[in-house]
């Protein structure tokens, strides 16, 4: 026959139960949703990417909504867009998801150089971060191309098909390059 549990210990076991599980949650692996007041937005993947003028850049934009204590903050509409050229984001506004993070693709507008991709919050706060982007000239074959209608070509003097025939074309629809004769 068992002894009955004495009801002076129910307490203490009751605090002590409650403590291990409290010790055992307080691990980093658990975030914890902010209380809905937004201290920061922070940029968290995306910025300093370089791609063709006109391109998708290769990765997306990322930014986080914390509280003050850096907690994810969920549901807060973040709006995306370029600042300094005609490029487009998708999408343009965005809510942040559990993890308190918004994405957005984009693609760079059609002027060579420094593109910059504001991120704001769409609330009273306007909080906002910045990502640098550069769009690079898109590389031209060398030896020049042929031209349409005259137009385009050029290059560095085209090359010679072995029978002294220069190639390449000056924009004006006549070949340039390469000499014309058989120097055997």
């Amino acid at each position: 026959m068992r002894a009955p549990l004495s009801l002076s210990l129910l307490p203490r076991l009751g605090a002590a139960a409650l403590l291990s599980i409290l010790l055992a949650c307080s691990g980093d692996g658990i975030t914890v949703p902010g209380d809905g007041s937004i201290a920061r937005l922070v940029a968290v993947a995306g910025d300093g990417q370089q791609a063709i003028a006109g391109e998708p850049v290769p990765q997306p934009l990322v930014v986080r909504a914390v509280d003050r204590s850096d907690r994810p903050v969920t549901g807060v509409e973040v709006a995306f867009r370029f600042i300094n050229t005609d490029g487009r984001v998708a999408p343009g506004t965005v809510a942040t998801g559990v993890d308190g993070q918004a994405t957005a693709e984009v693609t760079l507008g059609g002027s060579v150089g420094a593109q910059v991709v504001e991120a704001r919050l769409v609330d009273p706060q306007g909080l906002a971060v910045e990502f640098e982007l550069t769009a690079l000239q898109r590389e031209t074959p060398e030896g020049g191309g042929g031209g349409g209608n005259g137009n385009g070509g050029g290059g560095n003097g085209g090359g010679d098909d072995g029978n002294g025939h220069g190639h390449g074309d000056d924009g004006n629809g006549h070949g340039h390059g390469g000499h014309h004769g058989r120097d055997d």
